[in-house]
């Protein structure tokens, strides 16, 4: 089913499955049903003339019945119809990781109670994200499905749209200011990060974990570890942002400082957009 609201003209819908909840902004996009053409509503709609329930259209003819009992809008700090940012609660995110922890373990040689124990905690997400947080969990725990990887790992799949918003999110709380004057003809050098690195890092919805990533020139190699499958990629510098695109697909970005040694607060994206959050150090 999916939540619809307008926006200046525009509809942009969001995928819901729970019987309630939190519906972040931006888990509504124009197509989320075609994320080649999705766009991502920003914040509070503008000028919003309705609010529908739509049931979605399958192949065959299939019965259905909901009852809407309430519906609020948290436009945060903003009033409701003008830009600004969203807020929300997270009361439900224990509820939603023991149940998505619950079903991953009934599936895959994971502990429940790790598993749930690393879901709550948010510490590696800003908290403006939260929200975001909390709908992909709750994604995870409903309609989300279960896919065993080698190594202990797994991936929870059909929570595209919730694991792009909270990307997003991410990815603007912990992208830094940057400043520069008009005609300016200078550049800051690149450094250099070739070196072997250890790296700290955890998913969305799964258990910290670590690993080691050796750098040379543009080239990335991570050795197999514990939990950990062997990969190699590619890497980019920007200045002190450095880039590496890894063979599973998956992307990882951070501000290494001026000596080029170390993370604090870097994103990463799987290749399906589960996001992350790590820190690396090099050795």
């Amino acid at each position: 089913m999916y939540l619809v609201i307008d926006s200046a003209g525009t509809d942009y819908y969001a995928s819901i499955s729970a019987a309630s909840g939190l519906v972040a902004w931006s888990a509504f996009g124009t197509t989320p049903w075609d994320l080649t053409t999705n766009t991502i509503l920003s914040g509070p709609p503008s000028a919003a003339t309705h609010v529908l329930f739509q049931a979605s259209a399958g192949i065959t003819a299939s019965a259905f019945a909901f009852c809407v009992t309430s519906l609020k809008f948290d436009c945060g700090t903003s009033t409701c119809g003008s830009t600004g940012t969203t807020s929300g609660t997270t009361s439900s995110l224990a509820s939603n990781c023991e149940t998505a922890c619950n079903k991953i373990a009934s599936t895959c040689a994971v502990s429940a109670s790790d598993c749930t124990s690393s879901c709550e905690d948010t510490s590696g997400f800003p908290s403006s994200c939260l929200p975001y947080v909390d709908s992909l969990d709750s994604c995870a725990a409903t309609t989300g499905t279960v896919t065993c990887q080698t190594g202990g790992g797994y991936e929870i799949d059909g929570c595209t749209s919730q694991a792009q918003a909270l990307s997003n999110c991410v990815s603007a709380g912990g992208s830094g200011a940057t400043s520069g004057g008009s005609g300016s003809t200078g550049s800051q050098a690149n450094c250099n990060p070739d070196g072997t690195w250890s790296v700290s890092f955890q998913w969305s919805g799964r258990t910290p974990d670590t690993l080691t990533l050796e750098i040379s020139g543009t080239s990335v190699t991570q050795p197999a570890s514990a939990g950990v499958s062997a990969a190699t990629g590619t890497i980019s510098v920007n200045g002190e942002q450095l880039t590496w695109t890894m063979s599973d697909g998956s992307t990882w970005t951070g501000n290494a400082g001026a000596s080029c040694a170390d993370i604090s607060a870097g994103t990463m994206s799987s290749s399906t957009g589960n996001p992350g959050a790590f820190t690396a150090q090099k050795e």
